[in-house]
């Protein structure tokens, strides 16, 4: 089941909640955590989300700087422990919003990082379809200031549609 927080805060007790509802065979793909505030710095939350079964779906706009420095510093770091399990646009049918699909892929691959973008866009999306479990992402780290020299790169480029990007 795809959920997030409600209003990007993170209520109390959500590991107690995400433990319940494992035990009753719900599992919880958790939309956008980069995006929530209210986090440890050293994301021991996430930890925690994840050692009750929880499942977490990233925003490629996150990664690529779309909701400030803040998120996606919080990004790079969730990336960088393999705590990431999909990487997905968070669009919800909007035309007008920009997507950063391939922005983010250029970043990964700039990176060496083929079989996770792999596994984060395709292969693992399709498991959690068919009811299976997510293959672990390899860590991911990117070198310092590669994010804006791809994204600033990339917009002044034009390249694309704008649902596309």
């Amino acid at each position: 089941v795809l959920a997030e927080w409600p209003r990007l805060q993170i209520p109390p007790e959500t590991p107690r909640v995400l433990s319940r509802l494992r035990k009753d065979g719900i599992r919880i793909l958790l939309a956008h955590p980069e995006r929530y505030r209210g986090f440890d710095p050293d994301l021991s939350l996430v930890a925690a989300w994840r050692e009750e079964g929880a499942w977490l779906q990233m925003n490629h706009g996150s990664l690529m700087g779309r909701y400030g420095s803040p998120v996606r510093q919080r990004a790079l770091q969730l990336l960088s422990r393999g705590a990431v399990d999909c990487l997905s646009s968070d669009f919800h049918g909007r035309a007008h919003l920009r997507l950063y699909i391939r922005e983010a892929e250029s970043l990964f691959l700039k990176a060496g990082a083929h079989e996770a973008w792999r596994l984060l866009v395709s292969e693992n999306p399709r498991r959690l379809c068919r009811g299976e479990e997510p293959l672990p992402v390899p860590p991911v780290v990117f070198p310092e200031g590669m994010a804006d020299r791809i994204r600033s790169f990339l917009g002044s480029r034009g390249q694309g549609s704008r649902r596309n990007r």
